[in-house]
């Protein structure tokens, strides 16, 4: 058995249900090792990349619920499902009580059995990646205040100067030792670098690109991550970048969709390694926030006035969002989706911090019923006054907008939306309060939006609007992931019972 990659390990002194585990898991293509012991259980969790270890309750020595504590501390979000018998129903809830996270009970069912490692691999790798972005978050953080710091002790400082600090900052955040920061021209045709770094030549020798022709102007429309550029069918018929270290990269717009200014790009990661989900929103908050810093610098005069869709679609003023507020909302959403389990709790935990710092009273999340065909509400936090409406229709209002687009759009008294319609777009008790809705997406699928009635609106970004979409989309597919795993493994447990 091959236990260089191995996912799950399986801790337990009998020897039958040891290798009738190893044997079940690895023929539905999970990697595991097992041991009997508890030293030789801690060592293998030290050698390999274990996500989740399944714990028998009778070990020899040390029990297995006093090695939980121990397998927490030695691995960050590893899941621990605890194996016994119907008489050691007591243990279990103590090993529960301890930071378990599911249990066994003898004699196994081999389906159940695999839907719940699944689970527990799922819920490690979102907690580490989620750990992995709030670290990378505080990077970011610290390289836009540096950024900010460096433009007020420098108020004379130029696009090329401001272009290459950029640069040098993403480089630092990501482990990327090739990034550039590509500028788009008047006719929106080319794009050429104003910043980078992993090259010694200089920007003027470097030769521009044709947005139709090239992979950077394909981010343009909308940010992109590939861990393979030659095997990527986003991909074909646009140009190699074989002569990089690695084939990994991940671009973002500079900018929203109706006001881009260019692109930033990173590739070659240290150590060597594939860009991930996580990275590209982080790549996505920087985009945002430095196209805002260019266009003070005198960027994008082609399309100062150019029109977007609503006042929080405006690249206007590097002060109309501040960094630290848009990446502090991002992470209380990823550390609600970390730390929660329930779908209830997580929704409304997710939503917590979107009501505290913008304000928002009701805050509600609705998702696409196919039953009913409408959007349901999921969770709200109400604030003082009667809450939101139990549903809305996907095609009527601004809501119905947002669904059909998959675009944040706003509405107010003073400046209504098109599509605005007080029957949708008021809370319960049809109070005139200014709205922003978000989409909810899974992949190319609008699942959902959510409304946030705030009077702070005038001065929500659209990149704030849009890392919103992104951190509570991803709350959403933590929940739906969770619900149909649970039936699943419902649906195992009822069969059992009938049999």
């Amino acid at each position: 058995m091959d236990e260089a990659g191995a996912r799950v390990l399986v801790v337990e002194n009998e020897e039958f249900y040891r290798e009738a585990i190893v044997e079940t898991l690895s023929e539905a293509g999970v990697s595991v090792c097992a041991r009997a012991g508890t030293e030789d259980a801690l060592k293998a969790v030290e050698k390999h990349p274990i996500g989740a270890v399944i714990l028998g309750i009778g070990l020899v020595g040390l029990t297995g619920i006093d090695l939980i504590s121990q397998l927490l501390a030695l691995r960050s979000g590893i899941q621990v499902i605890v194996l016994g018998r119907a008489a050691d129903q007591e243990q279990v809830l103590e090993a529960l009580r301890r930071g378990a996270c599911d249990y066994l009970m003898k004699p196994l069912h081999d389906e159940e059995l695999v839907l719940i490692v699944e689970r527990a691999l799922t819920n490690h790798d979102g907690r580490v990646g989620l750990e992995g972005l709030r670290e990378r978050l505080a990077a970011l953080n610290g390289q836009l205040s540096e950024l900010t710091s460096c433009l007020r002790r420098d108020r004379g400082m130029g696009l090329a100067a401001l272009s290459q600090r950029a640069a040098r900052a993403i480089s630092v955040v990501l482990r990327a030792d090739r990034t550039s920061l590509m500028l788009v021209d008047s006719s929106r045709a080319v794009l050429r670098v104003v910043g980078a770094t992993g090259t010694d030549l200089p920007f003027a020798d470097l030769s521009p690109v044709a947005v139709g022709d090239s992979v950077a102007g394909l981010a343009l429309e909308s940010p992109l991550v590939v861990g393979d550029i030659e095997s990527d069918p986003r991909l074909a018929g646009h140009a190699s970048r074989s002569s990089y270290r690695t084939r990994s990269f991940a671009i973002a717009p500079l900018g929203s969709v109706k006001g881009t200014l260019g692109v930033v790009c990173v590739s070659d990661r240290r150590p060597l390694g594939d860009f991930d989900e996580q990275d590209l929103v982080v790549l996505r908050i920087f985009g945002l926030h430095v196209a805002q810093l260019l266009v003070e610098r005198g960027a994008g005069e082609s399309f100062r006035g150019e029109e977007s869709s609503g006042r929080i679609g405006a690249v206007t003023s590097a002060l109309e969002t501040q960094p630290a507020e848009a990446i502090e909302l991002m992470r209380r959403v990823c550390e609600a989706v970390s730390t929660e389990a329930d779908p209830e709790r997580v929704l409304r935990a997710a939503l917590m911090p979107v009501a505290e710092i913008l304000e928002g009273s009701p805050v509600s999340l609705y998702l696409f019923d196919e039953r009913s065909r409408e959007l349901r509400r999921e969770a709200q936090v109400p604030g003082p006054g009667s809450g939101d409406r139990p549903s809305l229709s996907r095609t009527r209002g601004v809501a119905g907008a947002v669904f059909e687009t998959g675009r944040p759009t706003f509405s107010d008294p003073h400046e209504r939306h098109p599509r605005f319609d007080p029957a949708v777009d008021t809370p319960q008790d049809g109070s005139l309060v200014p709205v922003l809705c978000v989409p909810l997406r899974l992949g190319d699928r609008i699942l959902g939006v959510v409304r946030i009635f705030t009077r702070r609106l005038p001065s929500i970004s659209l990149g704030t609007a849009e890392l919103l979409s992104t951190a509570l989309s991803a709350a959403i597919r933590s929940v739906l992931l969770y619900r149909s795993l649970v039936d699943a493994i419902d649906d195992v447990a009822r069969a059992r019972r009938d049999s």
